[in-house]
Protein backbone atom coordinates (compact mmCIF):
# COMPACT_ATOMS: atom_id res chain seq x y z
CA UNK A 1 0.00 0.00 0.00
CA UNK A 2 1.92 3.39 -1.14
CA UNK A 3 0.63 5.29 1.93
CA UNK A 4 2.20 8.70 0.43
CA UNK A 5 0.28 8.57 -2.83
CA UNK A 6 -3.03 8.29 -0.76
CA UNK A 7 -1.69 10.98 1.44
CA UNK A 8 -1.06 13.01 -1.54
CA UNK A 9 -4.50 12.41 -2.98
CA UNK A 10 -6.17 13.25 0.05
CA UNK A 11 -4.42 16.59 -0.26
CA UNK A 12 -5.49 17.36 -3.78
CA UNK A 13 -8.83 16.22 -2.79
CA UNK A 14 -9.00 18.83 -0.03
CA UNK A 15 -7.77 21.56 -1.90
CA UNK A 16 -10.31 20.76 -4.74
CA UNK A 17 -13.00 21.44 -1.84
CA UNK A 18 -11.46 24.12 -0.16
CA UNK A 19 -10.97 25.80 -3.78
CA UNK A 20 -14.55 24.35 -4.85
CA UNK A 21 -16.04 26.24 -1.70
CA UNK A 22 -14.24 29.56 -2.26
CA UNK A 23 -15.57 29.90 -5.64
CA UNK A 24 -19.20 29.18 -4.27
CA UNK A 25 -19.26 31.53 -2.04
CA UNK A 26 -17.73 34.36 -4.29
CA UNK A 27 -20.42 33.54 -6.65
CA UNK A 28 -23.05 34.41 -3.65
CA UNK A 29 -21.73 37.88 -3.66
CA UNK A 30 -20.20 37.43 -0.10
CA UNK A 31 -16.97 40.13 0.27
CA UNK A 32 -14.00 40.75 2.36
CA UNK A 33 -13.74 38.87 5.79
CA UNK A 34 -17.35 37.47 5.92
CA UNK A 35 -16.59 35.66 2.98
CA UNK A 36 -12.89 33.97 3.99
CA UNK A 37 -15.23 33.27 7.43
CA UNK A 38 -17.71 31.22 5.15
CA UNK A 39 -14.80 29.47 3.35
CA UNK A 40 -13.45 28.31 6.38
CA UNK A 41 -16.49 27.26 8.17
CA UNK A 42 -17.44 25.56 5.20
CA UNK A 43 -14.29 23.66 5.03
CA UNK A 44 -14.36 22.64 8.34
CA UNK A 45 -17.81 20.77 7.96
CA UNK A 46 -16.47 18.51 5.60
CA UNK A 47 -13.48 17.29 7.82
CA UNK A 48 -14.26 17.60 11.90
CA UNK A 49 -16.19 15.12 13.47
CA UNK A 50 -19.56 15.66 13.11
CA UNK A 51 -20.51 16.57 17.12
CA UNK A 52 -18.49 19.47 16.71
CA UNK A 53 -20.49 22.40 15.87
CA UNK A 54 -19.21 25.65 13.90
CA UNK A 55 -20.48 29.29 14.33
CA UNK A 56 -19.90 32.39 14.97
CA UNK A 57 -21.05 34.82 18.26
CA UNK A 58 -19.68 35.04 21.52
CA UNK A 59 -19.48 33.17 24.98
CA UNK A 60 -20.26 34.44 28.11
CA UNK A 61 -18.87 32.57 31.81
CA UNK A 62 -20.73 32.36 34.87
CA UNK A 63 -18.28 35.08 36.40
CA UNK A 64 -20.26 37.57 34.07
CA UNK A 65 -17.63 37.78 31.40
CA UNK A 66 -18.38 38.19 27.85
CA UNK A 67 -16.04 37.83 24.84
CA UNK A 68 -15.58 39.26 21.62
CA UNK A 69 -17.62 38.47 18.85
CA UNK A 70 -15.65 35.17 17.70
CA UNK A 71 -15.25 34.63 14.20
CA UNK A 72 -15.65 30.81 14.29
CA UNK A 73 -16.65 28.92 17.39
CA UNK A 74 -16.26 24.97 17.32
CA UNK A 75 -18.41 23.85 20.09
CA UNK A 76 -20.00 20.18 21.37
CA UNK A 77 -23.34 20.35 18.57
CA UNK A 78 -25.01 17.63 20.86
CA UNK A 79 -25.18 19.12 23.88
CA UNK A 80 -25.38 22.81 23.73
CA UNK A 81 -28.67 24.51 24.41
CA UNK A 82 -29.22 27.59 22.24
CA UNK A 83 -28.99 30.53 24.61
CA UNK A 84 -29.29 32.97 22.18
CA UNK A 85 -29.92 32.38 18.19
CA UNK A 86 -30.26 34.84 15.54
CA UNK A 87 -29.15 34.91 11.91
CA UNK A 88 -26.64 32.20 12.54
CA UNK A 89 -24.99 34.05 15.05
CA UNK A 90 -25.42 32.31 18.93
CA UNK A 91 -24.39 33.20 22.65
CA UNK A 92 -22.27 30.14 23.92
CA UNK A 93 -21.59 29.35 27.28
CA UNK A 94 -17.71 28.52 27.51
CA UNK A 95 -18.07 25.17 28.66
CA UNK A 96 -19.87 24.29 25.86
CA UNK A 97 -17.16 25.75 23.33
CA UNK A 98 -13.70 23.29 22.40
CA UNK A 99 -11.72 26.44 20.82
CA UNK A 100 -12.17 29.77 18.93
CA UNK A 101 -10.34 30.46 15.31
CA UNK A 102 -9.66 33.95 14.26
CA UNK A 103 -9.70 34.44 10.73
CA UNK A 104 -7.64 36.88 9.10
CA UNK A 105 -7.79 38.48 5.24
CA UNK A 106 -3.61 39.33 5.67
CA UNK A 107 -2.67 39.58 9.30
CA UNK A 108 0.18 41.95 10.43
CA UNK A 109 1.33 43.13 14.10
CA UNK A 110 -1.28 45.09 15.15
CA UNK A 111 -3.82 42.04 13.78
CA UNK A 112 -1.79 39.59 15.52
CA UNK A 113 -1.45 41.56 19.08
CA UNK A 114 -5.25 41.91 18.41
CA UNK A 115 -6.01 38.22 18.21
CA UNK A 116 -3.48 37.07 20.76
CA UNK A 117 -5.12 39.12 23.34
CA UNK A 118 -8.63 38.46 21.76
CA UNK A 119 -7.67 34.86 22.74
CA UNK A 120 -5.87 35.18 25.63
CA UNK A 121 -9.26 36.72 27.40
CA UNK A 122 -11.64 33.85 25.81
CA UNK A 123 -9.37 30.62 26.70
CA UNK A 124 -9.09 32.50 30.12
CA UNK A 125 -12.57 31.94 30.96
CA UNK A 126 -13.57 30.02 33.56
CA UNK A 127 -15.03 26.49 32.92
CA UNK A 128 -17.52 26.01 35.96
CA UNK A 129 -20.88 24.76 34.89
CA UNK A 130 -20.79 21.18 34.75
CA UNK A 131 -22.40 18.36 36.48
CA UNK A 132 -19.82 16.37 38.90
CA UNK A 133 -18.71 13.36 37.22
CA UNK A 134 -19.54 10.50 39.03
CA UNK A 135 -19.11 6.68 38.58
CA UNK A 136 -15.74 3.79 37.79
CA UNK A 137 -14.71 6.12 35.03
CA UNK A 138 -13.60 9.63 35.09
CA UNK A 139 -12.68 11.65 32.35
CA UNK A 140 -9.63 13.70 32.01
CA UNK A 141 -7.42 16.01 29.27
CA UNK A 142 -3.81 16.63 29.23
CA UNK A 143 -2.86 19.70 27.44
CA UNK A 144 -0.69 22.53 28.39
CA UNK A 145 1.40 20.46 30.69
CA UNK A 146 -1.54 19.37 32.95
CA UNK A 147 -4.79 17.59 33.43
CA UNK A 148 -7.68 18.76 33.31
CA UNK A 149 -11.32 17.82 34.41
CA UNK A 150 -12.53 18.95 31.26
CA UNK A 151 -11.28 20.05 27.62
CA UNK A 152 -10.20 23.16 27.78
CA UNK A 153 -10.56 26.06 25.45
CA UNK A 154 -8.06 25.53 22.23
CA UNK A 155 -7.39 29.23 20.65
CA UNK A 156 -6.25 29.22 16.87
CA UNK A 157 -5.22 32.10 14.30
CA UNK A 158 -5.55 31.20 10.35
CA UNK A 159 -5.09 33.85 7.97
CA UNK A 160 -4.87 33.32 3.92
CA UNK A 161 -1.59 36.27 3.84
CA UNK A 162 0.76 38.03 6.09
CA UNK A 163 3.83 39.41 6.56
CA UNK A 164 7.14 37.53 6.39
CA UNK A 165 6.53 34.36 8.24
CA UNK A 166 9.46 34.43 10.03
CA UNK A 167 8.82 38.12 11.42
CA UNK A 168 5.62 36.74 12.05
CA UNK A 169 6.72 34.17 14.53
CA UNK A 170 9.38 36.70 16.46
CA UNK A 171 6.15 38.58 17.34
CA UNK A 172 4.04 35.31 18.34
CA UNK A 173 6.75 35.04 20.39
CA UNK A 174 7.19 38.27 22.03
CA UNK A 175 3.67 38.98 22.74
CA UNK A 176 3.41 36.16 24.36
CA UNK A 177 6.17 36.08 26.77
CA UNK A 178 4.69 36.32 29.67
CA UNK A 179 1.36 33.96 28.74
CA UNK A 180 1.17 30.85 30.96
CA UNK A 181 0.97 27.83 28.59
CA UNK A 182 -2.79 27.77 28.80
CA UNK A 183 -3.22 31.01 27.49
CA UNK A 184 -1.02 31.11 24.38
CA UNK A 185 -2.27 30.68 20.66
CA UNK A 186 -2.18 27.07 20.09
CA UNK A 187 -1.25 27.55 16.53
CA UNK A 188 -1.34 29.92 13.21
CA UNK A 189 -2.37 29.21 10.32
CA UNK A 190 -0.96 31.00 6.92
CA UNK A 191 -2.50 29.94 4.09
CA UNK A 192 -0.04 31.03 1.48
CA UNK A 193 3.62 30.23 3.71
CA UNK A 194 2.76 27.82 5.85
CA UNK A 195 2.14 27.72 9.61
CA UNK A 196 3.51 28.04 13.23
CA UNK A 197 3.49 25.02 15.38
CA UNK A 198 4.46 24.31 18.74
CA UNK A 199 7.57 21.23 18.54
CA UNK A 200 8.85 19.54 22.00
CA UNK A 201 12.44 18.83 22.51
CA UNK A 202 12.44 15.62 20.57
CA UNK A 203 11.37 17.07 17.19
CA UNK A 204 8.08 15.86 17.85
CA UNK A 205 4.83 18.19 17.02
CA UNK A 206 2.59 19.38 19.70
CA UNK A 207 -1.08 20.05 19.39
CA UNK A 208 -0.55 22.24 22.04
CA UNK A 209 2.17 24.87 23.91
CA UNK A 210 3.58 22.93 26.66
CA UNK A 211 6.76 23.22 29.36
CA UNK A 212 8.82 21.46 26.57
CA UNK A 213 8.14 23.41 23.67
CA UNK A 214 8.89 25.35 21.59
CA UNK A 215 7.20 27.85 18.78
CA UNK A 216 8.74 26.65 15.10
CA UNK A 217 8.13 27.07 11.60
CA UNK A 218 6.76 24.49 9.11
CA UNK A 219 7.17 26.16 5.75
CA UNK A 220 4.39 24.71 3.14
CA UNK A 221 2.45 25.14 -0.17
CA UNK A 222 -0.64 23.48 1.34
CA UNK A 223 -0.99 24.39 5.15
CA UNK A 224 -4.52 22.60 4.51
CA UNK A 225 -3.34 19.11 4.98
CA UNK A 226 -1.66 19.81 8.38
CA UNK A 227 -4.34 21.75 9.43
CA UNK A 228 -6.91 19.17 8.93
CA UNK A 229 -4.72 16.70 10.33
CA UNK A 230 -4.17 18.96 13.89
CA UNK A 231 -7.77 20.05 14.39
CA UNK A 232 -9.34 16.62 13.71
CA UNK A 233 -6.20 15.21 16.41
CA UNK A 234 -7.81 17.74 18.48
CA UNK A 235 -11.76 17.64 18.29
CA UNK A 236 -11.32 13.71 18.01
CA UNK A 237 -10.10 13.79 21.52
CA UNK A 238 -11.86 16.37 22.70
CA UNK A 239 -15.20 15.49 25.25
CA UNK A 240 -16.62 17.85 27.84
CA UNK A 241 -18.58 17.39 30.93
CA UNK A 242 -22.57 17.25 30.91
CA UNK A 243 -23.63 21.23 31.11
CA UNK A 244 -25.71 22.56 33.62
CA UNK A 245 -27.30 25.88 33.29
CA UNK A 246 -28.07 26.74 36.95
CA UNK A 247 -25.38 27.81 38.06
CA UNK A 248 -25.86 30.88 34.63
CA UNK A 249 -29.20 31.33 36.83
CA UNK A 250 -27.96 32.22 40.40
CA UNK A 251 -30.50 35.01 41.87
CA UNK A 252 -33.13 34.18 38.74
CA UNK A 253 -36.50 34.34 39.89
CA UNK A 254 -38.57 31.82 39.16
CA UNK A 255 -41.71 32.89 40.41
CA UNK A 256 -43.63 32.72 44.06
CA UNK A 257 -43.92 29.16 45.45
CA UNK A 258 -47.31 28.99 47.46
CA UNK A 259 -47.42 27.98 51.15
Amino acid sequence: MDLERIFRGIKDKMLIDFNDISSQVTHRGSKGKIREQEIIKEYLKKYLPGNIGIANGECISTDGQVSPECDIILYEKNTTPYLVYKDGYQVFPIECVYGVIEIKSKIDKAQLKDSIDKLKKIKSMPKTAYDVQKGPVIQSTTLYGKKWEYFPTIGMILSFDSLKIETLKEHFIDMQQDFSYENQVDSLWVLNQGMIIHRNDNGTIELSPGPNTAPKIIKSENPLLLLTVHLQTLMSSGWLPRFNIVPYLEGANYGVIEP
